[in-house]
């Protein structure tokens, strides 16, 4: 009976060892398996972050390159806005300094007409000067035949 004993001790024993390494086993793979788990789920963290890192250097660069892009086509307007205004600038001056010119040059014109003008009318008056001397000679060169007698 003793040796029964014993046996179903040792088998229950036995048993009891295998249990526990089963156990041990189950727990150990369990455990594997949840680190195996853990560390798939860091790294599609670690993915998703650097996607999500990736995607917003893309964004910042792509808003980058637009702010350029539009800071030049604004720039561009700027510059075609002045040269514009200048060339507008250029147009009036030129107008101005093509009135001016003309008035002058009307000016000048009226100059000489009066000029012309004062110069005929003295030419006139010393013709009429002239014919009065002349007439007046005249005058005086008959009185004088008509005062002297005749001495032929």
């Amino acid at each position: 009976m003793e040796r029964a004993a014993k046996e179903a001790r040792e088998r229950a024993a036995a048993e009891a060892r295998a249990k526990a390494e089963r156990e041990a086993r189950q727990r150990a793979q369990r455990a594997a398996v949840q680190r195996a788990q853990q560390e798939a789920r860091e790294r599609a963290a670690a993915e998703a972050k650097e996607r999500a890192a990736r995607v917003a250097a893309e964004a910042r660069e792509r808003a980058a390159a637009e702010a350029r892009e539009k800071a030049a086509a604004e720039a561009k307007e700027k510059a075609a806005a002045e040269a514009k205004e200048r060339e507008r600038t250029a147009a009036r001056e030129r107008a101005a300094a093509e009135r001016a010119a003309a008035e002058r040059a009307q000016q000048e014109a009226r100059k000489r007409a009066e000029r012309a003008a004062v110069e005929r009318s003295a030419a006139e008056a010393r013709e009429r000067q002239a014919a009065a001397a002349a007439a007046a000679a005249a005058a005086a060169a008959a009185r004088e035949r008509q005062s002297t007698p005749d001495d032929l």
